[in-house]
């Protein structure tokens, strides 16, 4: 019965539906009462198989470490490939899925503001300079732009040149104002690779009223439109 007992521990903490240390502890409890008992009969036989429960006992100790260490490192690299699927790996921004996540989350609440942003000239410092300076001028528009959005919104790099910003509960002045101090700040002048260089950024604003209903899709389109108009 003991030794049924500190299998289906065991196989209760590779299952992860026991933690370690209740596991550890009842089997101590199990063979150590019966471990004790066989020793204390003074019979050689039974002294030795005390001594085999003994080496039993610590192979569950150890097994049972090894495999929740790997259960750890396993949920910890799903954990790590999750966040990796919502990043940028260019910038470090949230990518388009986060985007999804956040536009669906703010149509839910109600009441924010979605701007589209494009840069203008990239392409000539990617033709005149490479892509490593394009790539250079993406992590330094990200950086600049990180610093204009409020605590709640969410920035996004969408691909190429493509920036998003999703602003929860912002009316139209918040928008209009994240989206002048974004054109302001992206349009300095900035030092790629040692080259000067000098880009511009277009900005289309959609704005939902709060207690207005609103269609993910339908707002994208409306702020891709006004990023058109704006260019």
């Amino acid at each position: 019965l003991a030794v049924g007992l500190v299998m289906s521990l065991t196989a209760g903490t590779c299952a992860r539906t026991l933690r370690y240390w209740i596991c550890a502890t009842l089997s101590t409890m199990a063979l150590g009462t019966l471990m004790v008992m066989l020793l204390i009969s003074g019979e050689p036989v039974k002294i030795g198989i005390a001594l085999l429960f003994g080496l039993y006992l610590w192979s569950v100790y150890e097994s049972s470490k090894h495999i929740v260490s790997q259960v750890e490192a396993l949920l910890i690299a799903e954990r790590e490939l999750d966040a990796a699927a919502r990043r940028d790996p260019l910038t470090g921004l949230p990518n388009r899925r986060e985007f999804n996540d956040a536009m669906t989350a703010a149509t839910a609440e109600g009441g924010f503001a979605l701007l589209a942003l494009d840069l203008d000239g990239f392409k000539g410092v990617n033709d005149r300079f490479g892509h490593a300076a394009g790539d250079e001028l993406l992590r330094q528009v990200a950086e600049r732009l990180s610093g204009v959005v409020r605590k709640a919104d969410t920035l996004v790099r969408l691909g190429g040149d493509e920036f998003s910003i999703v602003l929860p509960g912002a009316d139209v002045a918040d928008a209009k104002a994240v989206a002048d101090r974004a054109v302001a700040t992206v349009s300095m002048p900035y030092i790629v690779l040692g080259a000067p260089v000098f880009v511009g950024v277009s900005c289309g604003v959609e704005v939902i009223a709060a207690g207005a209903t609103a269609d993910v899709e339908a707002v994208k389109e409306a702020a891709d439109r006004a990023l058109y108009v704006a260019k």
